[in-house]
């Protein structure tokens, strides 16, 4: 899923940054000062549970 809000441009370099192509998992916060998770194209339930807690700790 893309988050269609997301300008192009914020989209490209978030990919840069995780040095990945598309198809990829970035969870993000709503905190927009705060990193998204990366999961692998192989995550587990417990790479997805870690990635949720640290959203919602970091969440506004």
């Amino acid at each position: 899923m893309v988050d269609l809000s997301t300008t192009e441009e914020t989209l490209q370099r978030e990919l840069a940054r995780t040095d990945h192509q598309m198809p990829v998992n970035i969870i993000y916060p709503s905190d927009p000062d705060k990193k998204g998770v990366l999961l692998t194209e192989t995550f587990g339930s417990a790479d997805a549970l870690k990635a949720l807690k640290y959203v919602l700790k970091n969440s506004k």
